[in-house]
C-alpha cells in the first residue's frame, strides 16, 4: 500500500521525536511494555489529530501532552 502524502509528512514530523517519546512513555507507564503500549497509542492519537489539523505543529510538548493524556485515560478507566 502506497502511502499518503498525509501519511509521509506525518512520519517525517514524527521520526526524530520517537525515541525520545518511547522513554517518556516507558517512564510515566512504568514498564517497558504498558510504556510500549501508550507509545502506539500516542502515535495513533497524533496521527488522527494529525489528519483532521494538518497545519497543526507537532512539537516534543504537544506530543507529550498526548501521551500524558493518554496515560491519565488508561489508569482512569482501570
Amino acid at each position: 500500500m502506497a502511502l499518503l502524502p498525509t501519511d509521509a509528512a506525518f512520519e517525517e514530523l514524527t521520526l526524530s521525536l520517537e525515541p525520545e517519546l518511547c522513554r517518556y512513555c516507558r517512564k510515566i507507564a512504568g514498564s517497558e511494555w504498558d510504556g510500549d503500549d501508550l507509545f502506539q497509542e500516542t502515535i495513533i492519537k497524533a496521527f488522527h489529530r494529525f489528519r483532521r489539523w494538518p497545519e497543526r505543529e507537532l512539537s516534543k510538548p504537544y506530543m507529550y501532552r498526548i501521551a500524558a493524556n493518554a496515560w491519565l485515560d488508561t489508569i482512569q478507566t482501570s
